[in-house]
């Protein structure tokens, strides 16, 4: 996702507003505004209207993140850090910073938000229910919009299709019985890609026979299903060709390093121009400080460049993904996810061994897929 338009902290975690989410809020506004709130409730003034509409949207994005706490405040339990919950055009996720290690924590923390918006649903349909008759029209219609919706919300989400919550009960589940957290993610994963096409289905259905948009959101909603189900089954797969596969078995030894007094002039034109890699590592007296690539040079001024020394600039090793050649590639990958990064430095001791770089991974799958093909 892009930079965030808006953040703010509740109960430690950041949340986050994409630019797609405004755009959905003021369709959303719109629909209600126009065409069901007066269609519900006749003879409002527009204003009104508009009025319901916003208030309805306010109380969809709380809805949305206290769903999404719920998952957070579960994950947090299990000792599974929550980095940020974004609220999107498809509603809203929190991003965590690994992958659930029992099937347990799974299931409790996949249940978690849908049952918050259950307990949503019964809490804004009393309070609507307690004020019909006693209050104007216009907060009970609200009320009523959002229990219905929260409802929606967590029915929706427990269809067994991975990644919304009900394909990770599913995952859950089949680890549970199996002990094969692989083999339960590829079977929730093609679970979701199967609904997915079936969303997309009926929205070309929609299309044809109920109108052009009402048909393209599901389409749109069915493709975002299938991109994700699709890229976690094959995470799945490459995991699983993976599996038993230490650092030492694919990275790339003795590769190319900086020395950390050379300047920062020298190291871009006699090693970054050569070996035009994000980081490389720079060495001082036999061990690794750090390593520096394009945006460490970027980031010095030109006119700096000859008087500048290199570990003036580097990224220090502790900010960097680090391995020794005995770690477990399945460990690996998940730091180079956790830090974003395409390489991890491969140390012993605090000297340099090797590097291990996605493409090197893509390239053992790719090898293994081929050779893996009936002949």
């Amino acid at each position: 996702m892009q930079r965030p338009i808006a953040s703010f902290s509740l109960l430690g975690v950041s949340i986050r507003l994409d630019a797609s989410w405004i755009l959905l809020a003021l369709l959303i506004a719109w629909s209600l505004a126009a065409g069901v709130f007066p269609d519900l409730y006749r003879g409002l003034p527009q204003s009104t209207y508009w009025g319901m509409a916003a208030a309805t949207v306010v109380g969809i994005a709380a809805s949305i993140i206290l769903h999404e706490l719920g998952h957070t405040l579960v994950a947090r339990a299990f000792g599974l850090p929550i980095k940020s919950i974004t609220l999107f055009v498809f509603g809203g996720v929190a991003e965590m910073e690994g992958e659930p290690k029992a099937p347990r924590a799974e299931l409790f923390m996949a249940l978690a938000g849908p049952l918050v918006s259950v307990a949503l649903g019964f809490g804004f349909s009393l309070l609507a229910n307690f004020l019909e008759g006693s209050a104007p029209t216009e907060y009970h219609a609200v009320l009523h919009y959002l229990g219905t919706l929260n409802f929606t919300l967590a029915a929706f989400n427990m269809a067994p299709a991975f990644p919304l919550d009900g394909g990770r009960v599913l995952r859950a589940l089949i680890w549970l019985v199996t002990g094969d957290s692989l083999k339960a993610t590829r079977i929730a994963a093609r679970s979701g890609e199967i609904i997915a096409v079936l969303l997309m289905g009926l929205g070309a259905f929609s299309a044809l026979t109920m109108g052009l948009v009402h048909g393209l959101w599901w389409i749109v909603l069915g493709w975002f299903i299938l991109s994700m189900a699709s890229a976690h089954r094959k995470e799945a797969e490459a995991r699983q060709l993976l599996s038993g596969m230490r650092v030492g078995d694919l990275m790339t030894p003795d590769p190319v390093s900086a020395a950390a007094d050379m300047s920062v002039e020298d190291f871009v034109e006699t090693v970054l121009a050569r070996f035009p890699h994000d980081l490389i590592p720079v060495v001082a007296d036999g061990r690794v400080i750090g390593a520096a690539g394009f945006q460490e040079a970027k980031r010095t001024r030109r006119q700096d460049w000859p008087s500048t020394g290199l570990a003036a600039i580097v990224t220090p090793i502790t900010d960097i993904p680090t391995a020794d050649s005995s770690l477990e590639i399945e460990t690996a990958l998940d730091r180079m996810q956790k830090a974003r990064a395409s390489r991890l430095i491969v140390l012993d001791q605090g000297r340099l061994v090797g590097i291990l770089t996605l493409k090197d991974l893509a390239n053992h799958l790719r090898f293994k897929a081929e050779f893996s093909k009936p002949a």
